[in-house]
């Protein structure tokens, strides 16, 4: 007989992690407001993918890790990292152009579009509560960005960018699924990080001759909490 999932703690890892991601949005803003854009996301996760892996290579935290197989690489590289290096491009640059409030519910889109992709609705309850609650998402995406078109400042290309993200984060999660046959969800993370890094490694060293990086602590710690 299988355990039954405690309910409680599911609730209340989702009710963390939504904390976190808040809180990781937040800083995000404040840190595109002194440092490029790119240079933020880049770093970040090129931090973060090393960290996974010195865990993997130093601890049992996730588990042992086991070997890239030779046909994953390609879609580690053309499908996961690059994906997410678009995505890391968008979200970022998102943020500095528009509120993060703005960003976050575009991103909260998400599941609109992992619907559309997994087909049409079904003749049931529960496809009718799925799409209902897409639904009011999208119609918040609407609210927040008919307004946007009458202003023309560089927030409507913000807003833009925090859709497009939005489709691309979904995408992300979608190339992930298809490699857990063969790599846990923290690999396939690490290795996707690292990968979408080294990937737009070029604009962030442009970036950075043109907006050289000025070091503060509070900055710092502030990076170092989102790459945790």
């Amino acid at each position: 007989m299988k355990n039954k999932p405690d309910n409680g703690l599911i609730i209340a890892s989702l009710l963390l992690a939504v904390v976190l991601w808040g809180a990781n949005n937040v800083g995000t803003k404040v840190l595109v407001r002194s440092w490029p854009p790119i240079f933020v996301g880049s770093s970040r996760f090129l931090l973060a993918g090393l960290v996974l892996l010195a865990l993997f290579r130093w601890t049992n935290i996730f588990g042992k890790p086991k070997p890239v197989p030779p046909k994953l690489e390609k879609q580690l590289w053309l499908k996961g990292g690059l994906n997410l290096a678009l995505y890391i491009l968008a979200f970022n640059w998102a943020v500095k152009l528009a509120p993060v409030s703005h960003v976050a519910l575009y991103l909260g889109a998400s599941p609109v579009w992992a619907l559309l992709w997994e087909g049409r609705p079904e003749k049931s309850w529960r496809s009718v509560q799925r799409y209902g609650a897409a639904a009011l998402a999208l119609l918040g995406v609407i609210v927040l960005f008919l307004p946007v078109l009458k202003t023309g400042t560089s927030q409507l290309f913000g807003e833009f960018l925090s859709l497009t993200a939005s489709v691309l984060w979904t995408s992300y999660g979608r190339q992930c699924r298809a490699l857990t046959t063969d790599l846990s969800g923290a690999e396939i993370s690490a290795h996707t990080f690292l990968r979408a890094a080294i990937l737009i490694a070029p604009l962030t060293i442009f970036e950075v001759v043109r907006q050289p990086i000025f070091w503060r602590t509070d900055l710092v710690l502030i990076q170092t909490f989102c790459v945790l």
